[in-house]
């Protein structure tokens, strides 16, 4: 269990471990899956908004617009 100062390397290399465990898309043995490899573009627009939370949107109103614009567009997809 995780305990209060525990330094950065050993959680590196405790999160390296599990990771190490698990098999990887770019390793092929993956034939189907719920998820997929992710984009890079999809890699950089999570970490350009890893902070926002739209739970306090007042925060956050770029993010906010973006979000309404995804809204719309699923909606016109959708047909609603």
């Amino acid at each position: 269990m995780w305990k209060r100062g525990v330094d950065k390397n050993e959680v590196l290399r405790d999160l390296a471990e599990a990771h190490d465990e698990d098999l990887h898309f770019a390793e092929g043995n993956i034939l189907g899956s719920m998820c997929t490899q992710p984009l890079d573009i999809a890699r950089d627009a999570h970490m350009r908004f890893i902070e926002a939370n739209l739970g306090n949107a007042g925060l956050y109103p770029g993010t906010q617009r973006l979000e309404k614009k995804v809204i719309n567009a699923l909606g016109e997809m959708l047909h609603c």
